[in-house]
């Protein structure tokens, strides 16, 4: 696998804890907005709030990289 097919997993660590928890439990477990703000404890206008933050700063942080 070459540099250019790698994900660029570093980028997570620009991500406060929330925001990684958050997109680990919508992208990679599947789990819905309702299901994550449960498990949170949150709710799920929280849930998307941090979701579009998490995915906005890993944009920029791509964006950047190019």
């Amino acid at each position: 696998m070459n540099d250019r097919s790698r994900p660029d997993l570093h980028h997570l660590a620009k991500l406060t804890v929330e925001q990684r928890e958050v997109l680990e439990l919508r992208v990679v477990h599947g789990l819905s907005a309702e299901q994550v703000a449960s498990k949170l404890g949150s709710t799920v206008a929280a849930v998307k709030l941090v979701q579009h933050k998490a995915l906005e700063t890993l944009r920029a942080a791509l964006r950047a990289q190019s």
